[in-house]
């Protein structure tokens, strides 16, 4: 627990002195879904550091992938699109032969 504790206030030290550089520096090596998982760690002081990093530099992802994971928006005003079911009989839940010649991939 001590070394994680550690290594987030590395990163919390990072992010104070250039938010910026260090939240995208972060992201790109996947440390947004580290810090996120960590909030769920069953030691108390991991889970606060966690949770502070990801309140006070990356409020606004958080708030995004809420809003993505509920699905877009909807205008009540704006036209609902309804699709049918396709009138052609699913023919893949059949097994299907392979040719016996092969498969040509080349665009010759």
């Amino acid at each position: 627990n001590k070394i994680i504790v550690v290594a987030l206030s590395a990163i919390e030290a990072a992010l104070a002195v250039d938010a910026d550089r260090y939240a995208v520096l972060v992201e790109e090596y996947d440390g947004l879904e580290a810090i996120e998982d960590l909030q769920s760690h069953s030691s108390n002081e991991v889970y606060r550091k966690a949770h502070e990093i990801m309140e006070t530099y990356f409020a606004d992802q958080e708030e995004d992938e809420e809003e993505d994971a509920d699905g877009p928006l909807m205008d009540e005003d704006a036209p609902n699109f309804t699709f049918d079911k396709p009138a052609v009989a699913n023919t893949f839940s059949q097994p299907q032969a392979i040719p016996s010649t092969g498969f040509n991939f080349s665009f010759n």
